[in-house]
């Protein structure tokens, strides 16, 4: 049914004028309705609105009260906090920040110790390429808790064998995200750019001669955990007087709020009654009186349609379809061969369908010339998105920059006025409630007087552990007393064995003397002369050892040292803590007792409080504002860019699409007419740092294809003509084979491994652009966007990743 009606206007026509009566007459029959209907709804009107208006009166007022009730509960329990905690906030975090620098220079300075002894005890190893001993050092000092790894170089920046720990989290994250082919590559890479550690470079030197240098990575975490630590303690003396304050006041105020809600809840319900009650009553009889009126109008509007229907139907077949029918042959002649703009209807009437087909005949022309002018400027629309792409992630990658900055003022300038704002609170509430103040400042004073009594109770575990690690060291040197005395009783029976060993020869040369009497004699110097030299390797073995103990118990007394060390810091650091907390409660005292002259100073410090605070609302705004704008920059860059990506893709679409059309080149207004040469073109491939790669020479052919690359864009922005785009591609095509034998014979010179699949992707990019070389000279192609893509892709993927690969096997070489 609907493809017949879909092949016939006939059909069309009278569906739509049927459509065109039922609607008049539906329409008619509901202005009938609305009449009836007005009274009706002018009383459900009245009565909805009133039991409206008496269920929001209703809302209104115990909202209010629920609301200043919630409000002033919740002043009251946040005004008793920070009076509670204002005080003790300040000092806490001074000595949080104390405590925190102390112990970064600590670990710095074991850093240069831990890095100096390596320093120390390495260039023998060195000299003599003794890798092992490399590797036993570092895994002798990455056994300490907060080393990572330490790893060696020699003088030309060569990574030495070293020790990974792949056991230790941090290692094993290093080796999965870390660059580099060795284990120690990847974890010097991957701790170079983490923020929570601690490099530090010692030189390596043999007789004042720089051999190396050895890289110590130092674990922040330890540091992390303690401040943390204290940070939670401190924080929990806060919050526990905090906590009692708003747990009775929340308890009250919920009570209220409940009771509130229940009687809310009550009218609500009883309105809601009401308004549904009239609802059914007046939906009953308006639907009595439209069921009576709707039948009548029915009856009457189809007979009316009837008549009507059959009368338009005679008139449109003899004075519309049949003119129609004759321009549809025409039209259907004009349209064989699918896309074929240059055909035309040349109906000569002088009628409406004349007036049809020779306009239509008009619209084919303008839109084979609209068709021609797209072809011709695809490749510009193209270019141009990548241009405007290039230029929005950078304005991007700015505007993030921005944003990231005036996020922070603005944080801190809320920062600052929130604090201010609490301030004045806090003076206003103590300008009013004196007592409440007095009470405060002596619960905390007797805070203060738990926390100093802790921090006795942390200088004396401080000391216990001071104490203990004191005896560690001297076992320590117990033991390596006790190894200096084993390595002279081993000396003294090395001197034994070779003088064993001699008499043992003496005794082989008399039995020689004796002849064959003196051959059991020369068996028993003989085993006495391999007991000997026995003797003398199982010694050596043991000096052997004995040096390993000495160098690790020397290493463990330093580390114990620079361990007391920090304990005693950490002491000093309690004291203070203790000191302050002391004299806190001192002043707390303080203002318990003078707290009624504190209150006329109160008034003088709230207006300098509420200045500071709209200076800070104003600066917070401004910052705000600024961020606003960065972040409006950075959207309006990513719609920018992928907008270009849209309209590249759009392009690239167009082109597709009106290549299927058969189009006339004669009757182009603007055929001919030249470019502006003169206009700036952008360039298409902007040479940055992300592509040098350290060599000079190849960094400057470089430079030199990324010239030609552009200055190929440029030609084809210009729209030049075939000669001198084939001169430009040329002087590519000459200047890439000329890079790429430079680049093949240093590969010869020097060994390098994937020659051959380097060699091969040059053979690659030079076949193409040949072929486009002749294609371009046979005229069978131009310069399009789609080439232009194609070599800054692949010259940039080539410099990126490929020529990147065999970097460190030439770097250093003599080019």
């Amino acid at each position: 049914m609907l493809r017949i009606v879909d092949k016939s206007l006939t059909l069309k026509m009278i569906i739509a004028l049927a459509s065109i009566l039922i609607v008049a007459f539906a329409v008619l029959c509901l202005s009938i309705l609305n009449k009836q209907n007005g009274f009706l709804s002018r009383m459900s009107g009245v009565v909805t609105k009133n039991i409206a208006d008496t269920n929001n009166q209703a809302k209104q007022q115990f909202g209010k009260l629920e609301g200043d009730v919630r409000l002033a509960l919740a002043q009251m329990s946040d005004q008793a906090a920070a009076n509670l905690s204002a005080a003790t906030v300040k000092s806490l975090k001074q000595e949080e920040t104390n405590i925190r620098q102390a112990m970064e220079k600590m670990l710095s300075a074991n850093a240069k110790s831990v890095a100096a002894l390596l320093a120390s005890i390495a260039p023998e190893a060195i000299m003599s390429k003794q890798n092992d001993d490399l590797i036993e050092f570092s895994r002798a000092a990455s056994k300490t808790e907060e080393i990572v790894f330490a790893v060696f170089f020699d003088d030309k920046g060569k990574l030495l064998p070293g020790h990974a720990n792949v056991v230790d989290d941090l290692v094993i994250s290093y080796l999965k995200k870390g660059k580099g082919e060795e284990d120690t590559e990847k974890m010097l890479d991957a701790a170079r750019q983490d923020p929570g550690v601690l490099l530090h470079e010692e030189k390596i030197e043999y007789y004042g001669l720089a051999i190396g240098k050895v890289v110590v990575c130092i674990d922040k975490a330890t540091v992390g955990k303690e401040i943390e630590a204290l940070a939670a303690r401190f924080q929990s003396l806060q919050q526990e007087n905090e906590t009692s304050v708003k747990n009775v006041l929340a308890a009250e105020s919920e009570g209220v709020i409940g009771q509130i809600n229940g009687d809310l809840a009550q009218v609500s319900a009883d309105s809601l009654k009401a308004g549904e009650e009239t609802g059914r009553i007046l939906a009953k009889s308006m639907g009595e009186v439209n069921t009576g009126t709707a039948t009548v109008v029915i009856v009457i509007g189809i007979a009316c349609c009837l008549v009507i229907l059959i009368l338009v139907v005679i008139l449109l077949k003899f004075m519309v379809l049949t003119p129609i029918n004759k321009v549809i042959d025409g039209l259907r002649d004009a349209a064989e061969g699918e896309g074929d703009l240059t055909k035309r209807l040349n109906a000569k009437r002088p009628d409406e369908i004349g007036v049809l087909a020779g306009w239509f005949d008009s619209f084919v022309e303008r839109l084979n010339n609209i068709i021609v002018e797209i072809n011709g400027n695809a490749e510009t629309v193209s270019s141009s998105a990548l241009e405007v792409l290039s230029a929005s992630e950078q304005m991007q990658g700015e505007a993030s920059d921005l944003s990231g900055k005036a996020e922070g003022v603005a944080a801190a300038s809320e920062e600052m006025n929130a604090s201010m704002a609490s301030v004045a609170a806090a003076s206003e509430e103590a300008s009013t409630n004196i007592s409440i103040v007095a009470g405060t400042a002596t619960e905390m004073r007797q805070a203060m007087e738990k926390v100093a009594g802790r921090c006795d109770e942390a200088k004396t575990i401080s000391n216990q552990a001071t104490a203990q690690v004191k005896k560690a060291a001297d076992k320590m040197a117990l033991l390596g007393s006790a190894a200096d005395q084993i390595s002279k009783v081993t000396e003294v029976i090395t001197e034994i064995a070779d003088q064993t060993n001699l008499l043992a020869l003496n005794a082989t040369i008399e039995a020689a003397r004796a002849g064959d009497a003196g051959k059991g004699f020369a068996v028993v110097a003989g085993e006495i002369k391999n007991l000997a030299q026995q003797t003398a390797q199982a010694t050596q073995e043991i000096k052997q050892q004995i040096d390993g103990i000495q160098r690790s118990t020397h290493d463990t007394i330093t580390e114990v040292e620079a361990i007391t060390g920090v304990i005693d810091a950490v002491d000093e650091i309690m004291t203070r803590i203790n000191e302050s907390m002391v004299e806190q409660a001192a002043r707390a005292s303080e203002v318990a007792l003078n707290v009624e002259q504190a209150s006329a100073g109160i008034a003088e410090v709230n207006e300098n409080v509420a200045q500071t605070s709209l200076v800070s609302g104003t600066i917070a705004q401004d910052i705000s504002e600024v961020s606003s704008i960065s972040q409006s920059m950075f959207k309006a860059s990513d719609n920018m860019r992928s907008n270009s990506e849209a309209l590249s893709g759009m392009a690239n679409q167009l082109r597709n699409m009106i290549s299927v059309f058969k189009v006339s080149q004669t009757g182009r207004k603007d055929e001919g007419k030249p470019p502006e040469a003169g206009a700036p073109v952008a360039d298409l491939m902007t040479w940055t740092d992300k592509l040098s790669l350290g060599i000079d020479k190849i960094d400057d052919q470089h430079k030199e294809l990324v010239g030609l690359v552009n200055q190929l864009h440029r030609a084809m922005k210009r729209q030049v003509g075939a000669r001198e785009a084939e001169a430009v591609l040329a002087k590519l095509a000459e200047y890439t084979v000329y890079h790429f034998d430079f680049e093949e014979k240093l590969f010869e010179k020097y060994g390098y491994p994937q020659t051959e699949p380097h060699k091969k992707a040059h053979r690659d990019l030079i076949a193409a652009v040949t072929d486009f070389q002749k294609d371009l000279q046979a005229g069978k192609a131009g310069l399009s966007m789609k080439l232009m893509d194609f070599l800054n892709q692949w010259l940039r993927e080539h410099i990126m990743k490929t020529d990147r690969a065999y970097v460190a096997h030439l770097r250093g070489r003599d080019m």
